[in-house]
């Protein structure tokens, strides 16, 4: 029987357009995501256990006679963008995968896996693994302590494909072969006129049948597909790739990133083109990719690598067998901590730990029965831990409660000292949000996802921001001339930090300067005066010179805001030079002269100042 591309009848079912949503969630970062859903795939059928797993990049040309059923995926782009003609991006996207499907050679980007056991279970055994991975949609194979489980995520090469098409190929631990081609197009007519399902396979079509058998005999492999070692390979046709050697670096870089852990306790190795990233390799990549300020890794890393990390273990309910590391002692350390599972895969960097000081950590959980319970609250990307994804939401947020407070406890261990640096404003925290209301906050995803800025968590903000008149109040009584006290007695200091002022206190200042009654000139005349506000403020340090600053007054206010960075010694200074401040609630960059916040109204700021030292930051409101 030759191998022939065959599409299913859609037989009155619902037509299908381009827009796939498996594959349009990873569309964008791809690469990224071929990494993290390919690897933890390949971890999953790790073997023997305990193992090391061995992931191979490879990009290729391969002659257009040696890919199989390609002639028929051609027409079936024809046919795709003949019945569509009114949709552009199918007439855009059918045109490019044209473009890309001609020609002598075809670019094909190898992803393969050693040290594993391979795809298990012939067509249609629905509790194989080959049946997860190649032959169904939706599908989630139940494997409790697994980093995936074939649910969307094997979606991410098709993202890869400008024809998306992948092929896989298997050899088994008991010598069994697979070999098939799926294609994700749209619904279009086959070559009889019939309606046809958006999901084509390639491989063994008997006549009359309505069904595509995967190729068992490795005689009738192509020889470009045919595995000769253990593991499983994934063959991306059409791969996206414009020329160069870029893609090397770019996938050594996601491959860093997303599985530094695994890598750096030898568990996991990747062999890039002709680069090879290990245990050896990994502090020069490290060190490479730390000019990037988008590149984090560098620090959690340094929680395991540095001499002076500390390590903590425990138990916790639910999770089992936990660890964490952290490391201090420099100023440019996120106050972070990267979250794994077992399998030494990134999921995501939690963040708002009780720590004036920086640091940076590592927390893996090691137990199955834990991996088991995080991974059912991951989405398909992987990308965090949400307690609402769980049947029992207000358990899981306690167990993810229950590993804040133990991250918590570390840091008060790993910084003796700061328990007496901490001090409260009496009244503030019933204004301010509670730390522990997200527990195990999460910036690690990009704006795209989020739909805010960079590094910041945003939200929105309960009402928008206003301007409105603040009623005068009578001006404080000012010292007499030549020092004298007020009538009434009450002496009032210099005004430089020899004390904390309390949000929502206010007094008044002329506008050159406090205190002032009179003007630079010689006549006396009085100037205009201004009442001047403590703003309640948390400032939160998400970047070398970029802060998320909350403000809060009890009280309407509106003027001119006015920001001052405050000391260990809690004085202020005021020379503090601001580049830019964002309202995170409306995305619109905030004019300082021109500011206003109503009475019991919470907002978010993105502040961002010249210096890379941290500071603390505190907020005044200057109003007429």
């Amino acid at each position: 029987m030759p191998i022939e591309l065959y599409f299913p009848l859609l037989n009155g079912g619902i037509e299908q357009g381009l827009n796939d949503a498996g594959i349009e969630t990873f569309e964008g970062e791809f690469q990224q995501h071929i990494v993290r859903e390919c690897t933890q795939n390949a971890l999953d059928a790790r073997f023997p256990v305990g193992g090391q797993v061995r992931i191979e990049l490879q990009l290729r040309q391969i002659p257009v006679t040696e890919i199989p059923g390609l002639a028929d995926l051609r027409a079936a782009i024809r046919s795709s963008r003949e019945y569509w003609q009114g949709n552009e991006k199918t007439q855009a996207f059918c045109a490019k995968a044209l473009s890309w499907t001609e020609g002598p050679e075809i670019g094909v980007l190898e992803v393969a896996d050693y040290g594993t056991k391979g795809l298990d279970g012939g067509d249609g055994d629905r509790n194989g693994s080959w049946f997860g991975l190649v032959q169904s949609g939706g599908v989630s194979i139940n494997q409790d302590d697994a980093g995936g489980a074939f649910g969307i995520g094997k979606k991410a090469p098709f993202a890869g494909s400008f024809a998306r098409t992948v092929f896989y190929s298997t050899l088994n631990r008991g010598g069994g072969r697979a070999f098939q081609g799926v294609a994700t197009l749209t619904t279009h007519l086959d070559p009889a006129g019939r309606k046809t399902q958006a999901g084509g396979f390639i491989g063994l079509v008997e006549d009359g049948s309505a069904s595509c058998s995967s190729i068992r005999d490795p005689r009738q492999i192509p020889a470009p597909f045919r595995r000769n070692e253990t593991g499983t390979s994934l063959f991306i046709v059409a791969y996206r790739h414009l020329g160069g050697a870029d893609w090397v670096d770019a996938y050594i870089r996601e491959a860093v990133e997303n599985f530094w852990p695994a890598i750096h306790r030898g568990s996991l190795v990747f062999q890039i083109g002709d680069r090879r990233v290990d245990t050896a390799t990994l502090p020069a990549l490290m060190a490479r990719f730390s000019g990037d300020p988008d590149f984090s890794s560098r620090y959690y890393y340094r929680a395991v690598a540095n001499e002076n990390r500390r390590e903590w273990q425990t138990t916790l309910p639910n999770l089992g067998s936990c660890r964490l590391y952290l490391v201090s002692g420099d100023t440019t350390y996120p106050k972070k901590v990267c979250m794994t599972r077992q399998i030494g895969m990134v999921i995501y960097a939690a963040q708002r730990f009780r720590s004036y000081r920086p640091f940076a950590g590592l927390f893996i959980c090691d137990s199955p029965e834990g991996n088991a319970y995080l991974r059912k609250l991951e989405p398909p990307r992987h990308n965090e831990w949400n307690a609402s994804r769980s049947d029992d939401g207000p358990e899981a947020k306690r167990v993810l409660q229950n590993v804040r407070d133990w991250i918590n406890q570390c840091l008060r261990e790993l910084n003796p000292d700061e328990d007496a640096r901490e001090s409260d404003v009496p009244e503030l925290n019933r204004y301010l949000p509670d730390e522990d209301d997200e527990p195990l906050a999460d910036d690690s995803q990009t704006a795209r996802e989020r739909g805010g800025e960079d590094g910041i968590v945003t939200a929105p903000v309960s009402q928008p921001l206003i301007i409105q008149e603040v009623p005068p109040r009578p001006p404080v009584r000012q010292p007499a001339p030549g020092g004298a006290a007020p009538e009434d007695g009450n002496e009032e200091g210099d005004g430089v930090g020899d004390a904390t002022p309390d949000p929502g206190d206010t007094e008044t200042e002329s506008p050159g300067g406090r205190g002032d009654t009179t003007g630079g000139g010689a006549t006396g005349e009085t100037q205009p005066r201004q009442i001047k506000t403590l703003l309640q403020t948390r400032s939160i340090r998400t970047g070398s010179d970029t802060y998320e600053l909350i403000v809060r007054s009890p009280a309407a206010c509106s003027g001119r805001l006015n920001l001052v960075s405050v000391g260990e010694d809690n004085k202020e200074e005021p020379d503090l030079r601001i580049t830019r401040v964002l309202d995170m609630g409306t995305g619109s960059d905030v004019d300082m002269d021109v500011f206003a916040v109503a009475g019991g109204q919470t907002i978010r700021l993105r502040v961002v100042i010249e210096s890379t030292v941290p500071v603390s930051l505190r907020a005044y409101c200057y109003g007429n």
